[in-house]
């Protein structure tokens, strides 16, 4: 994303806590306190190496109890990541078989006086497959003071909601699915990219009601530009020659959450007032892709059970542009669902396994507005997932794998990961992404684009 504000106020941020760190050196203590967040699944997407540098300017301010001294904070950290990547096989879809090739900066600022939140955390990135370099803007918001009953953020923030592991159901905010396929990250901490957006929490008892507005994004899919696709309509798969052209969207959203325990149990209740996610409409007359309005309503639980935990998360797709059905070119109303479960299968080594499916609705109404040679979709889509993690070297190195496998379509994508840290700064990440299946399969259709890629990181 090219952002040329929000470069300049990064660059101004970033300079400003140089020049504080240069100036003022006798204020500067270390502290290695994690800061505070929203809620349990937002601090595991924020959390930071505990030993990373924090710069914290403590200031008295005068108060009418002189035993109280309230403190502001300032923090600033970063790293820097270069990551290279390259095709398992020759395409003929694309001139170069590099699928990765870029280094990226990242400075995040953090400053807090008592209820009082700013965050800016921005990437400059050089991206050697597109000759381009650009400034992502991944977090720009302020968090205002309040009371203990509510918190309101403000501007571009990472919101993450549901229990599914790498598939998102009632989670409709943005996704970086591309950036997973082609290994920019070792953790998916890419994958949730940023909103727009006004964000108010509201707190009763046990229970939290989040309200979002936000301005629409897409996830990030294969498009023709790094990775091939299948195109019903050339009846094979297409890289750079043939990009998809598809209509941007940038309308308003509307989220919202209810989150409680209810005896002993996780509960929550979802509704979403936006689009599809994916281009999943098409305009006969422009030959153009474009995102159909969409309303979801869901619910998601999770508890206890046995020697792990499981949890299911359902939601039904009311597809607002295609009541009746009887629209081929826009994705029916479907119901989906997620049965997950989790466990620990020996010390340091860890498993869970998922069952997703789609139901999609109006089925019939679906098949008799098709046009001769376009397939309707099947009544269902079942996709199974495995994910095993192993933690060895005192947790300083991961393995992990996870596996996708639709025995609907018969295609899978395997992904394995070697994550190592071996001090407070240096990092590598070795990996693979594996596809395989029939072309015209969600995960088949990107055989040709399974990859191995590796990454160097410097934190600071």
């Amino acid at each position: 994303m090219r952002s040329p504000y929000f470069a300049s106020l990064f660059t101004s941020l970033v300079l400003y806590v140089g020049l504080t760190v240069t100036f003022v050196q006798p204020s500067i203590a270390y502290a290695t306190d994690a800061p505070e967040t929203v809620n349990a699944q937002e601090e595991e997407e924020e959390e930071e190496d505990d030993d990373e540098l924090d710069i914290e300017f403590m200031d008295e301010i005068d108060t009418p109890k002189a035993d109280e001294k309230p403190k502001s904070n300032l923090q600033f950290r970063g790293f820097i990541d270069t990551r290279w990547g390259t095709r398992l096989k020759s395409s003929d879809n694309f001139e170069r078989q590099t699928t990765l090739a870029e280094t990226r900066f990242q400075g995040n600022v953090k400053f807090s006086a008592n209820d009082f939140k700013f965050n800016v955390k921005a990437d400059l990135v050089h991206d050697d497959i597109i000759d381009g370099t650009q400034v992502d803007v991944r977090e720009a918001y302020v968090e205002l003071p309040t009371n203990d009953y509510a918190q309101v953020r403000i501007g571009r923030q990472n919101i993450m909601w549901g229990l599914g592991d790498q598939i998102a159901i009632n989670d409709v905010f943005p996704k970086d699915f591309m950036g997973l396929y082609y290994g920019r990250d070792a953790e998916a901490e890419y994958m949730v990219t940023s909103s727009d957006a006004l964000r108010t929490s509201i707190f009763i008892d046990d229970s939290t009601l989040d309200i979002v507005w936000a301005q629409y994004d897409s996830w990030d899919v294969p498009t023709g530009e790094r990775f091939s696709y299948y195109n019903p309509f050339l009846q094979q798969t297409a890289g750079e020659q043939n990009v998809l052209d598809i209509k941007e969207n940038h309308s308003g959203s509307i989220m919202a959450r209810w989150s409680t325990n209810l005896f002993g149990q996780e509960v929550a209740l979802y509704y979403n007032r936006s689009r599809w996610q994916s281009p999943e409409g098409f305009n006969p007359q422009t030959q153009q892709l474009f995102y159909p309005k969409l309303n979801t309503y869901g619910f998601s639980t999770r508890g206890e059970l046995g020697p792990g935990i499981v949890s299911l998360e359902a939601s039904y797709y009311h597809s607002a542009q295609d009541k009746a059905g009887d629209k081929f070119w826009i994705r029916n109303s479907e119901i989906r669902f997620i049965l997950g479960y989790q466990f620990e299968l020996a010390t340091d080594l860890t498993a869970s396994f998922q069952w997703y499916q789609e139901q999609h609705q109006q089925q019939s109404q679906n098949l008799s507005s098709q046009p001769p040679g376009i397939e309707a979709p099947p009544r269902e889509y079942n996709l199974l997932t495995m994910r095993l993690n192993q933690f060895l070297l005192s947790q300083k190195m991961t393995l992990s794998m996870f596996l996708y496998y639709s025995p609907t379509e018969k295609d899978s994508y395997l992904r394995l990961n070697m994550f190592h840290k071996f001090d407070d700064h240096w990092m590598i990440n070795i990996g693979t992404n594996h596809f395989a299946g029939a072309q015209d399969g969600r995960f088949g259709q990107l055989e040709d684009n399974s990859n191995a890629f590796a990454a160097v990181r410097w934190s600071f």
